[in-house]
């Protein structure tokens, strides 16, 4: 309309045009991402459906504390949780393995019992029972080497387990790092956006 009246020359009002519809363009991207971000949500969540509200109105936490977020991450991670009972595992395989370098004490015991009855005999009947017992005392003076290799072996999975435990408290920890240094950026630029508001 100020285009007819000659108050605002037609390329403003093209570039007008041409902004409109990049905005416009950018709302249906964004709607796409939402509808994406729901079906993700839901697939983390396990439920069938994405047809949820989302509040738009929360309350941010900006309390949250670096040190109990570590300490937290490194007692609760699934996956450190499984490394570290790995570890023990690996340790008891090492006492197993150090057990073939000791001798083998074997102790054991029987009763028998037997009734033969002959009627064709003198003795028409024979009864024995006894009890009997014996202690055996073994030591493998050679095996091939299989005792050290078995505790090599063993050693070298505790030591890979504990790589493995030290890789994934660093991976956690520059994670926990990278969020935390987000979440504070974010925290800024959520009282600088509140502080335009109020102007």
């Amino acid at each position: 309309l100020r285009a007819d009246f000659g108050s605002v020359n037609s390329i403003a009002m093209l570039n007008a045009r041409v902004d409109m519809k990049n905005d416009s363009i950018t709302v249906i991207n964004i709607e796409q991402q939402l509808v994406n971000s729901k079906s993700t949500l839901a697939y983390l969540m396990g439920v069938d459906s994405y047809d949820f509200e989302l509040i738009e109105e929360f309350d941010v936490d900006g309390k949250l504390s670096r040190d109990e977020l570590v300490e937290t991450a490194l007692n609760q991670n699934l996956s450190l949780v499984e490394a570290r009972k790995n570890l023990e595992i690996s340790e008891k395989n090492i006492d197993i393995s150090n057990g073939t370098y000791y001798p083998t004490l074997s102790i054991s015991s029987g009763f028998s019992y037997s009734n033969n009855q002959n009627e064709a005999s003198f003795i028409v009947e024979n009864v024995n029972s006894g009890l009997n017992g014996g202690i055996s005392l073994s030591y493998n003076l050679f095996n091939g080497g299989r005792s050290s290799i078995s505790r090599e072996n063993a050693k070298i999975n505790w030591e890979t387990s504990k790589l493995r435990i030290d890789d994934l408290i660093l991976n956690l920890q520059t994670q926990l790092n990278n969020a935390f240094t987000t979440y504070t950026n974010n925290l800024n630029v959520v009282d600088l956006r509140e502080s335009t508001l109020i102007v």
